[in-house]
C-alpha cells in the first residue's frame, strides 16, 4: 500500500526503517531511504 501510495502520489522518495522496503532500493524510481539517508540528501540541497 506504501508502494502504490508513493507512485501515485508521485513521491520524490520512500523514507523509514523497514528493512524489507529499504532492500527495495527503490521502487518505480522512488527511491527508498533511511531516515539518515535522507536528511543526508537534504542536507547537500
Amino acid at each position: 500500500m506504501v508502494l502504490a501510495c508513493a507512485v501515485d502520489g508521485q513521491a520524490d522518495f520512500i523514507v523509514g526503517g523497514d528493512r524489507h522496503l529499504l532492500g527495495l532500493g527503490t521502487y518505480h524510481g522512488v527511491p527508498v531511504l533511511t531516515v539518515r539517508e535522507f536528511l543526508e540528501r537534504l542536507g547537500d540541497g
